[in-house]
């Protein structure tokens, strides 16, 4: 008897790790891990698409109802929690303060929204009122009739243009139809530009501009000096080629472009898997659907830590060139490379029964 204490105490030192050497008890698998079916690919891939699919619904909600939705569920999930009384309520409250910081930006964003939609309609108000403004004295048939527009006329030519020829290019076209007389239209132009060149600067509310900013732009334009610029003669620019952004092309680029659009990152998607796979105790929304389910090969649930670890296997997989995805069909137990990463199996869970390795899987493909 006392052998058999001495025994079991030499192993239990002899199991201690040692993070000097190699020792097997970080590979050990539990017994009753040993013949539990694996998941078929096919199986892995379409619950991966109906979680794309989720992801991609997701994202057409705004980000501060997602925030609230995300913080409930991660409130939730902590009532299950293995954690301690004090660690869950610390996290309680973080769960709580994102909802609340969430709810409050997403109202204060709304009303924002209006503000904006407001003063749009204010300014398309005051164009459409330019426009009935302009219609009446273009028809003006004396100088008196122009007087009391002026001041409005003036402000629209100061919000069409930017610099003094424009302007001028501009009175000219409002006056070409004009049935006023020659001096009259020389009268009423020499108002207009009085009026709208003090107004162009307040309303464009530009710094002034440098020697070496006018440097540059003259370099640009192909060496067109100031006067000219201010001048009413047309003034042509040979057109240059535009810098080349250099895009990357072929199927992987255009699939990390789609993962980025769905929000693949450090983002919602990483909330999407990590929540739902350590709340689930290894599925998520998908995994469910086609009845498969994360497994640790130690057989422990499965922590947040754990969960989000195996996400930025995903990363992995696309820096492979999805080779580590595909390698789930020659791979002995079926291990993709967030698999590896994490150290978990996907196992079917429709069927209860483990097998041996020489008992075919009914749905393996």
């Amino acid at each position: 008897m006392n052998e058999a204490a001495t025994d079991v105490t030499q192993e239990a030192k002899q199991r201690a790790e040692d993070r000097r050497i190699i020792t097997p008890y970080a590979f050990h698998i539990p017994f009753e891990v040993l013949g539990m079916p694996l998941a078929a690919p096919w199986r892995r891939a379409l619950a991966l698409t109906i979680d794309l699919i989720v992801i991609a619904l997701l994202s057409t909600l705004n980000g501060y109802l997602m925030g609230v939705i995300l913080g409930w569920i991660f409130w939730r999930m902590l009532s299950d929690s293995p954690f301690s009384s004090v660690t869950r309520k610390l996290l309680k409250t973080l769960a709580t303060l994102v909802i609340l910081v969430s709810s409050i930006a997403g109202i204060i964003s709304f009303f924002d929204k209006e503000n904006g939609q407001v003063n749009e309609v204010t300014t398309s108000l005051q164009n459409i009122s330019s426009v009935v403004t302009l219609a009446r004295v273009v028809s003006c048939d004396t100088g008196a009739c122009w007087q009391p527009h002026l001041q409005e006329t003036a402000h629209f030519i100061a919000s069409q243009t930017t610099n003094k020829a424009a302007a001028k290019k501009l009175i000219s076209q409002l006056l070409e139809d004009s049935p006023l007389s020659t001096d009259e239209q020389k009268i009423i132009s020499q108002q207009l530009l009085t009026l709208a060149l003090p107004l162009q600067g307040s309303m464009t509310n530009q710094p002034d501009v440098t020697e070496k900013e006018k440097s540059a732009v003259a370099t640009k334009t192909g060496g067109i000096k100031e006067e000219q610029l201010e001048s009413e003669d047309p003034i042509v620019i040979a057109p240059f080629a535009e810098e080349a952004t250099p895009t990357a092309q072929g199927p992987l680029a255009w699939l990390r472009a789609l993962l980025e659009e769905l929000g693949l990152g450090f983002g919602w998607a990483a909330c999407y898997f990590t929540l739902f796979t350590a709340w689930w105790n290894g599925q998520t929304p998908g995994k469910r659907a086609l009845r498969i389910r994360v497994l640790q090969l130690d057989n422990t649930p499965i922590s947040l830590w754990d969960a989000f670890g195996r996400y930025g296997g995903y990363g992995a997989g696309l820096a492979t060139g999805l080779l580590g995805f595909i390698q789930i069909f020659w791979d002995p137990n079926r291990q993709a490379i967030q698999d590896k990463i994490s150290t978990t199996v996907v196992i079917a869970t429709h069927q209860s029964k483990k097998i041996t390795a020489s008992t075919e899987v009914a749905d393996e493909s």
